[in-house]
């Protein structure tokens, strides 16, 4: 079992492949492969290849921390 790794603030940092799609609520990622819709509100930020989620959202998605 691999443990998710975040930061003092609670957060997950994760790597991803690009954005696939948006809509006025959520971006459609590329994330390692598979396809995942994250509302735009929970987005923390997103450098264009690092994406920053609250670690509850991550762990609900099976996301796993790249750092």
């Amino acid at each position: 079992m691999t443990r998710t790794v975040v930061d003092k603030d609670g957060d997950v940092y994760i790597n991803h492949d690009g954005i696939e799609t948006k809509t006025d609520k959520a971006v459609l990622y590329n994330i390692h492969g598979e396809k995942f819709w994250i509302p735009k509100s929970q987005i923390i930020e997103d450098n264009g290849e690092t994406l920053v989620l609250p670690q509850w959202l991550a762990e609900k998605n099976g996301l796993e921390s790249d750092w």
